[in-house]
């Protein structure tokens, strides 16, 4: 009598694959100091998406001596079937 054990063998493979995306950047600098900006980039394959949206304000105080000061919203939105 032959016993006949179960066998599991699970394969798993992955590749990475670079995926153009949509980009879209918009600034508005209605005085020299200060600057409101906009983000949006999104993609969509097969039904699947993603966007990301980001807006920020920023604020130039000091001059070139000094990074601006920023704050600001980030939303990200997956949709996966």
């Amino acid at each position: 009598m032959v016993a006949y054990l179960p066998v599991c063998v699970d394969v798993n493979e992955s590749t990475t694959v670079p995926i153009p995306q949509v980009y879209l950047a918009l600034q508005f600098r209605p005085i020299d100091f200060l600057a409101i900006e906009a983000e949006g980039r999104g993609i969509s394959i097969s039904g699947n998406k993603a966007y990301s949206l980001i807006g920020r304000l920023r604020f130039h105080l000091v001059g070139l001596l000094f990074p601006p000061a920023a704050t600001g919203c980030n939303h990200i939105f997956f949709k996966l079937l």
